[in-house]
């Protein structure tokens, strides 16, 4: 025997496959206009359990952990070294270790090719201020 489905169609037109709390019509929680209201009080409930569950984690901010976020190789640095301190303490677990460091090495990267394209921008600049006007015509 077949395990009965919603009747509905999902955004992407497939049918929903929903096999549980379905109404007498045979639709499921988010299918059924009728309990449109329960769906919504959930939704909110689910909204404000994740705002709460967010902020209780915000709370527990491990100690010395850098507040700002980082905006320049000295704080990607601060960021680095205090998660190899928080890592080796048992602060923090290795994962989450490794996830920071992935993270700053590839901040650290950004801010240097960000700084490397000024630095071209600046003597591209430069160098076409140099050049005189046969020098351009034999370039091109």
């Amino acid at each position: 025997m077949e395990e009965q489905r919603c009747h509905g169609t999902r955004k992407d037109g497939r049918p929903c496959r929903v096999a549980f709390g379905l109404s007498a019509d045979g639709l499921c929680l988010t299918h059924d206009p009728a309990r449109a209201e329960v769906l919504a009080a959930a939704r909110q409930a689910r909204t404000a359990a994740s705002h709460a569950k967010r902020q209780e984690n915000r709370d527990k901010v491990p100690h010395g952990m850098p507040r700002r976020r980082p905006r320049t190789l000295d704080d990607v640095v601060q960021w680095a070294s205090w998660a190899l301190i928080a890592a080796a303490t048992g602060v923090i677990d290795a994962r989450l270790a490794h996830e920071i460091a992935v993270l700053c090495t590839t901040f650290r990267g950004a801010l240097e090719k960000r700084e490397y394209v000024r630095e071209i921008k600046e003597l591209r600049t430069r160098l076409a201020s140099l050049q005189t006007p046969e020098d351009r015509a034999r370039l091109r």
